[in-house]
This record gives structure tokens, C-alpha cells and sequence, in this order.
């Protein structure tokens, strides 16, 4: 029992920054590389949430939509919220069921290699879980934001971000910095050395490739370039260099990601970084 409302309030503050320090800073970076390489490509951003991470995820898109427009030397985003539209929404909820409300929403403008990011706090909403369901068939790449142990959320998604908090207001609170932390990187991404080179480290493990599923086997070859000098301990978990060279300010860079399993990239995402520098 806390003995005061300002005891409450710095127990929480507390949270935030523990769970902070305990974020898988390198899959944030990949979620940046994804978005940037979006925008070159021209490719489409669907993003989608229910309830808090309804306004969470409208707020990205608000966020990649306008304040990356000043980046001249890039292409605008094609960013799009799926939770925006109430009249559709309730109109699919109605007559196709609730689960289907974002799914519906993609079969109608999804392209192959078009980017899905799904964000839920358990992990585990029906409707989410459909959308990705049916984004990975149409050959999209999907990422999905959750909290806890990840949900079949963070199994299913190419590239997990998994805040590992049991307390669902810490998790939208971090998901909604997490917003802000990408699209500041992608404003000034022109200015950062470290651009297009993901750091050795960061990669899957020679000889080591995902299989989709977030189990890895031993059939997936190396082939990037550099030296791995971090250190895999158990799984789903990485510690590396502590100099990630990640320019967003205030990012940590303790260089370990620790958590659920499912905090790494799978599937296309880890065959993808396992080749090495990319475009």
C-alpha cells in the first residue's frame, strides 16, 4: 500500500524508466529501417489499434504523415490509419463481425511488400490477429506492437516490439513514445551516418536463420559482412555492443534487449539482415 498520491505518482515514474532500460532498442532501429525504406520503395503504411492504441496509432500516422514531410531529400510517406474511418469500421463490425474491421480495410488496398503495423497491448485482439493474419498472405511486411509477453501478436509478425511491462497504461504510454522516437528519426535521417548500415551486432547469428514462426533453426547461412560482437544469451534475447549509434536522442544504449522470445525479427525480417547491408 503506497502512502501517498505522490508516492503513487513516483512508483510509476519508476516503471517507466525500468521498463525503458529493458526495451529492445535494435528492433526500434529496425522499425525505422522498414519506414525508410517504405518511403523510398513508395510502398504503403497501414497502421491499426483498438482503443488506446486506436489514438496511438492515428497519432503515428498523424506524426509520419506531417512531420516527416520536410525531409526533402526522401518521398513522402502513404501512410494510412485503419481505425479512422467510424462509419466503415461500424459498418463491417455490423455485418462482418468486429473481428474483421481491419482486415476487410486491407483486402481493399493492400499491395504486396506494403508495410502492416499492428498495435495491441495483450497482443491477443481478434481483429488485429486477423489483419496480420492476412497481411503476411498478401506478402506484406508486418510489425506489431505489444506489451506483456508479446501475445500471438509478437509470433506472428515479421519484427516484434514487445514492451516488457505488465501494466497496460506504462505499455501505451511507451508505444506512444515509441511513435515519436521513429518519426524523429526518420525526419532526420538524411543527417545520420549510420543511415542504411545495421551495426553487425544487431544481426541473426551466423548461421542462424528464422523460420518465420520465432523458432530458429540451424539451416540459415551468413552471409553479412563485419563481425558479430555481441553475445547471444538465450532466447530471443541479444547482448551487444554498447554503442549502437542509434542518433535519436535520449534512446538508451545499454545494448541489450531482453524479454519474450519473440523480440526478435523473424521470417523475411532476420533473412533480410542476415545478408547484410541493404538498400
Amino acid at each position: 500500500m503506497l502512502d501517498s498520491p505522490l508516492a503513487l505518482y513516483a512508483e510509476y515514474a519508476s516503471g517507466i524508466t525500468t521498463t525503458l532500460e529493458r526495451m529492445p532498442w535494435e528492433n526500434v532501429h529496425y522499425v525505422v529501417e522498414v519506414l525508410h525504406e517504405a518511403r523510398l520503395q513508395r510502398r504503403a503504411v497501414f497502421v491499426l489499434g483498438n482503443g488506446g492504441s486506436a489514438a496511438t496509432a492515428s497519432h503515428l500516422v498523424c506524426d509520419l504523415d506531417k512531420n516527416t514531410a520536410g525531409a526533402a531529400a526522401y518521398p513522402r510517406f502513404r501512410v494510412m490509419a485503419l481505425n479512422d474511418n467510424m462509419a466503415l469500421l461500424s459498418a463491417l463490425a455490423n455485418d462482418c463481425g468486429y473481428e474483421t474491421v481491419f482486415a476487410e480495410q486491407l483486402k481493399n488496398f493492400l499491395q504486396r511488400d506494403d508495410v502492416v503495423i499492428a498495435i495491441s497491448t495483450s497482443g491477443n485482439s481478434p481483429n488485429v490477429l486477423q489483419a496480420v493474419g492476412y497481411a503476411k498472405q498478401a506478402g506484406a511486411f508486418t510489425i506489431g506492437w505489444s506489451g506483456y509477453q508479446g501475445g500471438q501478436l509478437a509470433a506472428l509478425v515479421d519484427l516484434p516490439v514487445i514492451v516488457p511491462s505488465h501494466s497496460i497504461e506504462q505499455i501505451e504510454d511507451i508505444h506512444l513514445m515509441l511513435g515519436h522516437m521513429v518519426t524523429q528519426a526518420l525526419r532526420t535521417y538524411s543527417t545520420r551516418p549510420d543511415a542504411v548500415e545495421i551495426p553487425s551486432a544487431w544481426r541473426v547469428p551466423a548461421g542462424r536463420a528464422a523460420n518465420g514462426n520465432g523458432r530458429h533453426n540451424d539451416n540459415g547461412v551468413h552471409s553479412g559482412h563485419g563481425v558479430h560482437n555481441g553475445t547471444h544469451s538465450g532466447e530471443g534475447a541479444y547482448a551487444g555492443s554498447a554503442n549502437h549509434g542509434i542518433a535519436v536522442n535520449s534512446l538508451p544504449a545499454n545494448g541489450i534487449a531482453t524479454g519474450a522470445e519473440g523480440n526478435r525479427p523473424k521470417g523475411r525480417m532476420a533473412q533480410r539482415y542476415a545478408r547484410g547491408s541493404h538498400s
